[in-house]
């Protein structure tokens, strides 16, 4: 359960997130202000509006499988290409 602080915290956070965000528009379309926080304030707008990106994980397991069936083998678990 939520305390009543956190709830109150987080309902003043949502009283300003309208400045917030109209401060990060700001930044964003400043000239004057440099790449990197107008890059940054770009990133967290997207962040709020599409949510953050998911980086693809690719994950091999076949070699992971293949060596755990070694080390558990016995006569009873013969890896595939083993097999005669």
């Amino acid at each position: 359960m939520v305390s009543a602080a956190k709830l109150t915290i987080a309902e003043n956070a949502r009283e300003h997130a309208g400045k917030a965000l109209a401060a990060l528009v700001a930044i964003a379309e400043d000239g004057e202000q440099p790449a990197a926080a107008r890059v940054s304030a770009a990133v967290h707008i997207l962040d709020r509006a599409f949510g953050k990106p998911v980086a693809p994980v690719e994950h091999d397991v076949t070699d992971g499988l293949t060596q755990l069936l070694r080390d558990v083998q016995g006569t009873a678990f013969p890896v595939a290409s083993q097999r005669r």
